[in-house]
């Protein structure tokens, strides 16, 4: 399901706002007269209340993903430091004809010896952190659209 599917169902309802209004006064039911003002509110509110459950959430998991960043990116640099990488990248700069001569087990032992699980670790907590932060970002976006316009409808009702 889409991220936007809240606010396009909103669009439509209200671009449907006179139709709804018509067959309202058109049936045979004695409906009040803002009968469909008040159903807009009611959905309204239940959709700001969903974008305020999204935003705990999401908000929620990217803290505990931005504290994951910090320990996996801890153990990450630790890890890296203790591989012995470093060293094999300072062998470069300083034997650099050694480097060329073995070229291939050269390339090979740092690519053995690098650390690449704390790595993903870091990269996976980060790239998960961005996606809800961008969630929790978009459903902050909706909520204060939502706010406004059940502002504007309380104030004229």
């Amino acid at each position: 399901m889409h991220q936007n599917v809240d606010n396009l169902r909103i669009k439509n309802v209200m671009d449907n706002f006179d139709k709804i209004g018509k067959i309202i006064a058109q049936s045979s039911v004695n409906a009040p007269e803002n009968l469909s003002q008040r159903i807009f509110l009611i959905i309204e509110k239940k959709e700001s209340q969903r974008a305020k459950i999204k935003i705990a959430v999401f908000g929620f998991v990217s803290s505990v993903s931005l504290v994951l960043i910090y320990f996996a990116g801890a153990s990450a640099i630790s890890n890296f430091y203790a591989s012995g990488t470093p060293q094999m990248f300072s062998l470069m700069f300083s034997d650099f004809q050694s480097v060329v001569a073995n070229f291939g087990d050269y390339f090979m032992s740092i690519g053995e010896s690098f650390p690449i699980i704390p790595f993903v670790y870091a990269l996976l907590s980060l790239t998960v952190f961005a996606f809800f932060a961008g969630l929790s970002f978009d459903n902050i976006q909706k909520f204060k659209e939502l706010k406004t316009n059940l502002n504007y409808d309380y104030k004229h009702n």
